[in-house]
């Protein structure tokens, strides 16, 4: 697909503002303060010190109550980059994009958009490439500026990257090479994504209302399988070394070999809880939504059965587990990573009751070598 180069209504409605024009949100490194926001108007991005817990900076978004979720963030060398709306309709939001310094959160540039929901953000060089519902908007990394549009309809699917490619995944799912601004290749799908979707080893994954899960080959788009389990497959599935589990919405864990797609496993106790993550050989499974706590298990097999036994119950009482760099990241009003045998080596605590944007958790925190940084909501 070519750029969309003509001058939509939506374009018209674009605007860039660059540092000392711009007002709106600002740094706050006074970090006992919590910048006074505690009507929860705006949301919040914190930048954390990975290792020691330690807030470096705080940066409020404008509290006018159009911005109270932050629903992606990513990040370059020196700079970090948020996507924030509100939770209305479509066509109720004012929907913004900001640049800020990642060491001091000093606001460089924001682009605001007229109206609809963000599916995520990807950098490639000098480029931000935004994922909005139905186009893709493609910024200029230092001044914010719009470059091109192309489109693409991620809706709530979104995109994941995967191989040096951004996969869209739609009505129809597309490998877009980002470098050289093409299409490697692009397909109706049989079966339209509900969840988001995962990229490894040259296959993507997900999971449809109807109760699909779906492996596409990556390297053209064809169907390698698909099985169904009992209930919408909404949530985002994730990967053990040789399954892909998922934790459907009427609470049951199920275990998918990823070669074959045949169902292998499923968990004993439905599950009120949210989401579920594994790292190698390990699965978090939440015990209760309300209770937010959860249990560490490890695959094994037992007479050719695949089995989970339990290793370590999760060491804090958290609103989302999520896997960063071959570690447990967990948080509700606060941040903190767990290592694979269950044990804390960094807490942060959040003020003002702010947390985690759950809904887009894997796309509202960002990690680096030394920084964590944590998109909030109201």
């Amino acid at each position: 697909m070519q750029p969309l180069l003509e001058q939509s209504e939506e374009q018209e409605e674009e605007s860039t503002t660059t540092e000392g024009d711009a007002d709106s949100g600002q740094a706050n490194t006074d970090t006992d303060s919590g910048n006074g926001a505690t009507d929860h108007e705006n949301a919040r991005l914190y930048s954390v010190d990975s290792s020691t817990g330690e807030i470096n900076w705080t940066h409020d978004t404008v509290p006018n109550g159009q911005e109270t979720r932050i629903t992606a963030v990513t990040s370059a060398e020196g700079m970090v980059f948020y996507a924030t709306t509100d939770s209305g309709g479509g066509d109720e939001q004012d929907p913004v994009v900001r640049c800020l310094d990642a060491d001091t959160g000093d606001e460089l540039w924001e682009h605001t958009f007229d109206e609809g929901f963000f599916a995520g953000l990807s950098l490639s060089g000098d480029e931000l490439y935004v994922a909005k519902w139905h186009d893709v908007i493609v910024l200029d990394v230092d001044s914010g500026d719009r470059l091109t549009q192309y489109g693409y309809s991620p809706s709530y699917a979104g995109f994941v990257e995967g191989d040096s490619h951004l996969y869209f995944l739609g009505s129809d799912a597309v490998a877009f090479d980002p470098v050289g601004g093409s299409e490697r290749w692009s397909r109706e799908l049989e079966r339209t994504p509900e969840s988001r979707p995962i990229f490894e080893d040259d296959v993507l994954y997900y999971g449809t209302e109807t109760g699909h899960v779906v492996a596409l080959d990556a390297t053209d788009g064809s169907q390698s399988w698909e099985t169904r389990v009992d209930g919408n497959a909404s949530r985002r599935p994730t990967l053990t070394e040789d399954h892909v589990w998922v934790l459907d919405e009427q609470g049951v864990v199920s275990a998918i070999d990823r070669t074959e797609g045949d169902l292998v496993y499923e968990h004993d106790d439905r599950i009120d809880g949210h989401h579920i993550e594994s790292i190698d050989t390990l699965v978090y499974i939440p015990e209760s939504e309300s209770a937010n706590q959860g249990t560490v298990y490890e695959e094994t097999v037992t007479g050719g059965e695949l089995e989970l036994s339990e290793r370590w119950t999760y060491p804090s009482s958290d609103l989302f587990v999520i896997t960063r760099d071959g570690e447990f990241i967990g948080g509700w009003n606060g941040v903190n990573r767990v290592s694979t045998t269950g044990e804390i080596s960094m807490e942060a605590e959040f003020e003002d009751e702010y947390s985690p944007s759950f809904d887009h958790v894997e796309d509202s925190l960002e990690s680096t070598s030394d920084t964590i940084f944590v998109g909030t909501s109201q």
